[in-house]
This record gives structure tokens, C-alpha cells and sequence, in this order.
């Protein structure tokens, strides 16, 4: 096997998500996923003890989608129990907090939760509207032009250039960006270039299969602009308004002095939560001109270990601190 064949052999395509507005809808490609995922932990040879699963679901999910990841595991994976847990209140739990207040950012729902000694006080979801899906089009939108990687059957190596404005690539591309734009990894050029076929700057990103995207330098702004100034239909409020009202609602639940909890990799993005947290403190001024305290204080979630903040970790960290708790030993679902 010479080496471009063996590159061949190499996994670069994006995986497929089986989800749809939070929720399973596509179950081969779970199926797949999870298949995946027992495979590379060596637990489908029969020689290791029958696993135990945490599975998050978004709130209010469908019984018959639990269900069905019950029939899927149980039989298909042989697992020895099952425990479901929303990933809002696993970041809380990650946070190192009970009672607290989660904005959990997500790609397609948005959840709101105020969350009191461990129990959900309510449920504040906007599907679709300030959601990660949102910044996802506006990348889309934001390319200007790509190259294509390709090696002929001769085995020569080259590229193809695509230009021209809008939807220069996949949804899959897109979310691959915003995570990169997040983190600030795998950057080709790390300051935006300019040049005479892309008069406005713009910044380069590299795929896993070697393609790569230049996109407008500007998309952080009109990322922040989709949040923090309203909906793009313009009639539903700004995401600090959002937080700011429900936090009002239930200030006798949380206290004068709650926890806020950032949630999800959008909110990861550089300057994200210095505007929010301005905004949120003048909308309370301008609510209240005789509070000289905010009601809320925002947990730091950044660890001198990680370059960057734990945002999208935080239901992982939950997640093991809660598989890891006696108490919850009765709520495992089993054979």
C-alpha cells in the first residue's frame, strides 16, 4: 500500500448529525454513532463488563424518542443501565452549583433554566430563533470562496478555486467553522488578508478533507449582531432581554444574588460574554435605578489548565459528576 492510498484509508469527511431541532430523528445514523463510539472503547467484543450509559436529552423530549434510544441501547448495545439527564442542568452541575441560572446556547434550541436546589423551577425554550443554527447560516453566508483539494489517478496533487458570494459551502462546513472560529484553532492565516479578487478582508480556515474556506473577516460582528440585537425576524427580543426577563420572573426562587451560567460553544466566542454581561447590567440599571448591586453574578468556568473556557465542557463535567453520585443510583433505568 504506497502512501496516497493509505491517505484514502483515512476518515476527513464530517460526520452526519442524527439530530433534528434537539431530538433523534435520524436513528440508522445513530445507530452508526453509537456503534462508533463502542467500537473505539473496545466494547462490543463481549469482553468487558456490560457498560452504563448517560444519555442527555433536550427538555421536554418526546417518550417515544426515549423510547427508542432505550430499545437502541439496551438491545442493540447490550448496556447494563440507562440514566437521562438534560445537558442545561449537567452544566450547572459541571459549574459546581445546585441552584443557579443556565443559558445554555445550543445549535437549534436555546434553553433558559433557572434551576433551584437541583429542581427545575421552569422552562423558558426558543427553538430556532437565538440559537447556534443561526450563526451556522450566517457562515454559510460569510464564505466567498474555496479551494477543493484533489489528487488526480495519477496521483498529482492540486486544487480548485470556487468564487463568488453566499452559501459558498455545506451546513456541516459551516458548524465546522463556528467551532474553529470559537476556539481559534486550525487557523491557515490567523490575520484577515486582503487582495485584489477579495477587496474586503477576509479570514482563511482548512477542513478536514483539505478543503478550505476563506470567509469575511466581519462574521463576528454580524454573529454578535444576530444575538444581541434581535432575532432576524425582528420581532422577538435580544438574547440579554431574554435573560434579563426570565431572571426577573424568578428572583424570589433564585435569590438576589444567583449564579449565571454560560452554556454551549457559542457563547465560547471571544467577546461574547463581556457584551453580555453589559448589557444584562444596563437593562437591570434601567429596570431598577435604585439597585446599586446586580441580582446575578457570572461563574467564571475557565480552568489555568485549558487555553480556552470550559463552556462546551461543562455537561461532560456534569455528566461524570452525577454517573459518579450514590443518590443517583435508584434513577438508572435497567434489564
Amino acid at each position: 500500500m504506497d502512501a496516497d492510498d493509505e491517505h484514502e484509508h483515512v476518515p476527513t469527511e464530517l460526520p452526519t448529525s442524527p439530530l433534528c431541532d434537539g431530538s433523534v430523528c435520524d436513528w440508522e445514523a445513530a445507530e452508526r454513532m453509537w456503534h462508533g463510539i463502542f467500537h473505539g472503547l473496545d466494547l462490543l467484543d463481549g469482553q468487558q463488563p456490560k457498560p452504563k450509559v448517560l444519555v442527555t436529552e433536550r427538555l421536554l423530549n418526546p417518550q417515544t424518542n426515549r423510547e427508542s434510544m432505550c430499545e437502541l441501547l439496551f438491545e442493540k448495545f447490550n448496556v447494563s443501565g440507562l440514566l437521562f439527564s438534560g445537558p442545561s442542568l449537567l452544566s450547572l452541575y459541571g459549574s459546581g452549583y445546585i441552584t443557579g441560572f443556565v443559558a445554555d446556547i445550543g445549535e437549534t434550541v436555546t434553553t433558559l433554566l433557572p434551576v433551584v436546589e437541583s429542581y427545575i423551577q421552569n422552562v423558558h425554550r426558543h427553538e430556532n430563533l437565538l440559537t447556534g443554527s443561526g450563526v451556522t447560516r450566517r457562515v454559510m453566508e460569510s464564505v466567498v470562496s474555496s479551494s477543493h483539494h484533489h489528487h488526480d489517478h495519477h496521483g498529482h496533487h492540486g486544487h480548485h478555486y470556487d468564487h463568488g458570494g453566499g452559501h459558498g459551502c455545506s451546513e456541516e462546513q459551516a458548524m465546522y467553522i463556528k467551532n474553529l472560529a470559537c476556539t481559534k484553532e486550525n487557523l491557515v492565516q490567523k490575520q484577515p488578508q486582503v487582495d485584489n479578487v477579495h477587496p474586503s478582508p477576509v479570514v482563511t480556515y482548512q477542513l478536514p478533507d483539505k478543503t478550505t474556506l476563506q470567509v469575511d473577516a466581519h462574521l463576528q460582528r454580524s454573529w454578535f449582531d444576530f444575538f444581541f440585537s434581535g432575532a432576524e425576524n425582528g420581532h422577538s427580543p435580544a438574547l440579554p432581554e431574554l435573560i434579563h426577563n426570565c431572571l426577573s420572573a424568578c428572583t424570589h426562587e433564585l435569590g438576589r444574588k444567583c449564579s449565571l451560567i454560560l452554556a454551549g460553544g457559542t457563547t465560547m466566542a471571544t467577546g461574547f460574554q463581556q457584551q453580555l454581561v453589559e448589557e444584562l447590567h444596563a437593562l437591570e440599571t434601567n429596570h431598577n435605578q435604585k439597585a446599586h448591586n446586580q441580582s446575578w453574578k457570572l461563574v467564571d468556568v475557565s480552568d489555568p489548565s485549558f487555553s480556552t473556557p470550559l463552556h462546551d465542557l461543562l455537561p461532560w463535567i456534569g455528566g461524570s459528576v452525577v454517573g459518579s453520585l450514590k443518590q443517583t443510583r435508584t434513577h438508572w433505568i435497567t434489564t
